[in-house]
C-alpha cells in the first residue's frame, strides 16, 4: 500500500512540475479605438507573441474591464500569424473585439493568462508565472481619445556584447503627447513579478558573465530608456538567453493650458539574445534643419557597414 502512495505522489509531482506547466507567453500588449466622440463604445486589440516549442495556444485567459466580472477569452477567438527572431520562431495572436462601457470614468482594461515562457533569465520561475498586461483609457466628454499605437514587435534579437536598441515606433492617432517609463512587469493586477531584475541588473549581479561591458568596453553596462521617444537602450547584453521589460506609453493632451493625462498602454516585450560576430552601422548623422509644417525635406543619409555587408 505504502509503494501504490508513492507511486501515486511521483504521478501527481510528475504532472504538476513547474518546468510541465504552459509555458508560451513572451509578450503582449493592448490597444483601444474609440467608434465615436457621442458614445463609449471602443475597438480593442489584444496581441500575444507566443513561444511555439510547446504547442499552446494563446488564449484561455481573463479579461477585465475595470468593474465587473472578468471575461474569459477561449483560444478559438485569436488570428495568428508567425514571425522569425533570429533563431527562435515567435507566433503572433491577435483578437479584436468592440466593448461598451457604461458611462464616462477611469478604467483599466487588463489580460491574464498562465503562464510566461520557460527560462526568462531575469525573473524566477517564469515557467510558473502568470502572464498579465493592463490598459488605461479616460472616458470624459471633453475629450475624443483612442490609445497610443505601437508599429515595432515587442520580441526583439539582441546579440553579446553589442550595443541593443528597441524603439516602439509608437504614434498617437489624436496628436496627443506621448512620454515613456520603465515599469516592472506584472503577473496580476498590483502584483509585480516575483524577485525581477532589470537585464543590465541581473547580468552584473547574477550572470554567468563575470565581468560584463559595453560594447566599446567600458563600463558599467546600462539600460535606459528615453522619456520622449521611447528607446530603449541597452549597452550591451552579456549573457545568451531571453529576457523581459515592461514599459507604459502615457498620452497626455494641453487643453488651456493645462495638462491631463488620459491613459496609458502597457508593453511587456522580450529581449532574445543571441551569440554573433556582426557589429552595426554606422550612420552619418546630419546637421540639425529647419523645416515648415507641410514642406517637403530631401537629404541624403550616408551609412556604412564595418563588416562589409
Amino acid at each position: 500500500m505504502r509503494a501504490q502512495s508513492i507511486f501515486l505522489l511521483v504521478i501527481f509531482c510528475f504532472l504538476y512540475s513547474p518546468s510541465l506547466l504552459a509555458t508560451h507567453i513572451r509578450a503582449g500588449e493592448i490597444t483601444a479605438e474609440l467608434l465615436s466622440c457621442q458614445g463609449f463604445t471602443y475597438r480593442f486589440t489584444l496581441t500575444g507573441y507566443e513561444d511555439t516549442e510547446q504547442g499552446v495556444l494563446l488564449g484561455d485567459g481573463e479579461l477585465y474591464f475595470g468593474y465587473g466580472d472578468p471575461i474569459p477569452v477561449p483560444e478559438e477567438v485569436f488570428d495568428r500569424r508567425f514571425i522569425d527572431v533570429g533563431d527562435q520562431e515567435v507566433r503572433i495572436s491577435t483578437y479584436t473585439f468592440e466593448y461598451t462601457f457604461p458611462g464616462p470614468g477611469t478604467y483599466v482594461i487588463s489580460y491574464q493568462e498562465k503562464n510566461r515562457n520557460a527560462e526568462i533569465l531575469n525573473m524566477q520561475e517564469s515557467v510558473a508565472t502568470e502572464f498579465y498586461i493592463e490598459t488605461q483609457i479616460v472616458i470624459d466628454p471633453l475629450f475624443c481619445n483612442s490609445t497610443p499605437v505601437l508599429d515595432s514587435q515587442p520580441v526583439d534579437g539582441a546579440v553579446i556584447g553589442r550595443t541593443f536598441t528597441h524603439n516602439p515606433s509608437a504614434y498617437d492617432p489624436d496628436g496627443d503627447s506621448l512620454a515613456y517609463h520603465l515599469v516592472t512587469p506584472k503577473q496580476a493586477r498590483d502584483l509585480n513579478v516575483f524577485d525581477y531584475t532589470l537585464p543590465d541588473v541581473y547580468d552584473r549581479d547574477r550572470g554567468t558573465n563575470p565581468r560584463p561591458v559595453r560594447q566599446d568596453g567600458s563600463t558599467p553596462v546600462f539600460l535606459t530608456q528615453d522619456s520622449l521617444t521611447g528607446l530603449l537602450t541597452w549597452n550591451a547584453p552579456a549573457n545568451l538567453g531571453e529576457y523581459n521589460v515592461a514599459f507604459i506609453v502615457e498620452e497626455w493632451r494641453k487643453v488651456n493650458g493645462e495638462w491631463f493625462r488620459l491613459g496609458y498602454v502597457t508593453r511587456d516585450m522580450q529581449i532574445i539574445v543571441e551569440d554573433g560576430i556582426n557589429f552595426p552601422p554606422e550612420v552619418e548623422v546630419p546637421q540639425d534643419l529647419c523645416v515648415i509644417a507641410g514642406e517637403s525635406l530631401s537629404l541624403p543619409v550616408m551609412a556604412t557597414d564595418p563588416d562589409g555587408n
